[in-house]
């Protein structure tokens, strides 16, 4: 039977966030030693084993775990999944008697509280008690391995529990602008019914994953992307962007989708970098303009109580969690800070450069005009 120590390692190392070097130092071994074990090209010494649980915060027999065991456990809650769609009672009998034989295992605690929601019961009331003290339960003694197998009775308990209630479980979830937490409310909703609310906490996940999406292709320092690639990337994800939120631009007097328009005026700024870089003046001028324009389009969407968007997807949106100055700010910056948007250096000293900074500074100074003049008068 096969031992997973070594995946068992990498994996628990990862979701506690540290290096080899840490856990080499804590244990008083090598890194070398760290990485040949999660490699499994060698085993820890068995009087470390006891240290590496305690540290890790897992038993045993979970540091130690076999392929089978786990396989084992997945294929029974699958099994039980499939038998809850026309026996529910015995689905969770099995569940439960899985669960006494693997106390400490949270993906059996979360599949209990699927099965006890999905199918939908005659009433929440009878699920309740159960799901709180799972809940509980896990608040009190789940780990970082266990957070996805939380996050999941968690997600259960809060389609169930009165309205008073929802706010203070939404809490060990994720925070209000997390595609995560706007999914949870989408579905509490739809199945009371309403579906106005579906549709708002529908537009705030869609929002949020594509957001997440983009940051998966921001600047990184480890990654790197030569100019023609840099633009082929930079012009697929505005694409991406304007199937899903649709363009940003003025129509009717009024700005689209505002919210997206800071990652429409980065992406143009990268692609404006990139034709710099490869001497391409011309293009990357233009593309500049349109990064700018962007920009200035943010800074006056702000001053709106909600963004719009033609998308039938998104509804309008507040504006409450971006800054006001954000648009003018990332154009000031990639345009005087040479270290840090260093392909735009070579055409810094072209006229039409400066005109496009220039509209950025006389749009900071209107902006603070504004809002200095929204600002309560103190004196009175």
């Amino acid at each position: 039977m096969k031992l997973y120590i070594g995946e068992n390692l990498k994996r628990l190392r990862t979701e506690k966030n540290i290096t080899q070097d840490t856990l080499a130092g804590y244990l008083g071994v090598t890194y070398q030693a760290v990485s040949r074990w999660e490699n499994s090209m060698a085993y820890p010494d068995i009087e470390l084993l006891p240290e590496l649980a305690r540290f890790f915060e897992v038993s045993l027999e979970e540091l130690m775990g076999t392929d089978s065991e786990e396989k084992e456990i997945r294929e029974t809650v699958s099994e039980c999944y499939l038998l809850s769609e026309t026996d529910k009672p015995a689905a969770l009998a099995k569940l439960h008697a899985l669960e006494q034989s693997h106390p400490n295992n949270w993906y059996i605690k979360s599949a209990i509280c699927n099965v006890l929601i999905y199918p939908k019961p005659q009433s929440y009331d009878e699920v309740l008690p159960e799901l709180r003290r799972y809940a509980q339960e896990g608040i009190e003694k789940c780990t970082m391995k266990d957070v996805d197998a939380f996050r999941g009775i968690i997600s259960s308990l809060i389609l169930t529990v009165p309205a008073e209630e929802v706010k203070n479980w939404l809490a060990y979830v994720s925070p209000p602008y997390d595609p995560h937490h706007q999914s949870i409310m989408r579905e509490r909703y739809s199945l009371i019914g309403d579906k106005e609310k579906v549709q708002h906490y529908r537009s705030g996940a869609v929002i949020g994953y594509l957001n997440h999406l983009i940051m998966q292709y921001e600047r990184d320092p480890h990654m790197s992307r030569t100019a023609e690639e840099e633009i082929i990337a930079g012009n697929c994800i505005l694409s991406m962007m304007n199937a899903v939120i649709g363009e940003p631009y003025r129509k009717d007097g009024r700005v689209h989708n505002s919210i997206m328009l800071w990652h429409y005026a980065k992406y143009r700024l990268d692609i404006a970098e990139a034709y710099a870089d490869t001497d391409r003046t011309e293009r990357a001028l233009k593309e500049l303009q349109k990064a700018v324009d962007m920009m200035l389009m943010h800074a006056d969407a702000v001053k709106d109580e909600y963004f719009t968007s033609d998308s039938p997807f998104i509804e309008p949106w507040p504006n409450r969690w971006i800054d006001k100055y954000q648009g003018v700010d990332l154009g000031i910056e990639a345009m005087t800070n040479e270290s840090e948007w260093p392909g735009l250096h070579s055409i810094r000293n072209d006229e039409s450069f400066g005109e496009e900074l220039q509209r950025l500074y006389e749009k900071k100074v209107e902006l603070q005009e504004y809002y200095a003049s929204c600002e309560p008068d103190t004196d009175q």
